[in-house]
């Protein structure tokens, strides 16, 4: 950030050619949608080797298993390549794009792996007689599902965080207008 404040950041843009609007406009348009950065592509890399490897793992595990495995296990192994396919293409889509949407990208992500957690957490509780100790199963769950919980809270976390600062922008805006029409 500047240590100039905003406003005087907006006055020096309309001595430019834009109006206060357009600048404020600008400004907002920044924060809600920045370009990506070297750290935001590297962790999208990071996503995509990720879901090409869950993908290729459960795929080959749920096709090369043993017939002894139960079926509850090559459905679990099956799901999970679906979630890693998921992933796999999300990290496609986001690398091609040039800007973050603060707002929806990092909560979708979050949603998503929330989601199939639970949907998995569903499948095994309604298949548990399959298994020879729910409990150990059970625990298992309750690790994961925290882990996205808290991955889901802290992308909330951030989606309020950005529509504060845009508030703020906007606040700063309206001060800056009041000031230029008191000034004429």
């Amino acid at each position: 950030m500047s240590s100039k404040s905003f406003s005087d950041q907006l006055i020096e843009i309309e001595s430019s050619g834009l109006s206060l609007k357009e600048a404020y406009e600008a400004k907002v348009h920044e924060l809600m949608y920045p370009k990506s950065k070297r750290l935001d592509k590297f962790g999208n890399g990071i996503s995509l080797l990720m879901g090409l490897f869950f993908l290729i793992l459960f795929g080959a595990i749920a096709i090369v298993a043993p017939k002894e495995l139960r079926w509850v296990g090559r459905v679990g192994f099956i799901l999970g390549a679906v979630f890693g396919a998921i992933i796999l293409v999300l990290s496609i889509f986001s690398m091609k794009k040039e800007r973050i949407d603060k707002l929806n990208d990092e909560l979708g992500s979050a949603g998503l792996a929330w989601g199939f957690i639970i949907l998995m957490s569903m499948f095994f509780l309604v298949t548990a007689d399959q298994f020879p100790d729910p409990s150990r199963l059970l625990i298992s769950m309750v690790i994961f599902e925290i882990g996205a919980a808290v991955a889901l809270l802290k992308a909330y976390q951030h989606r309020s965080e950005t529509r504060t600062k845009k508030k703020l922008l906007e606040i700063e805006y309206q001060i800056a207008k009041l000031a230029e029409s008191i000034q004429k």
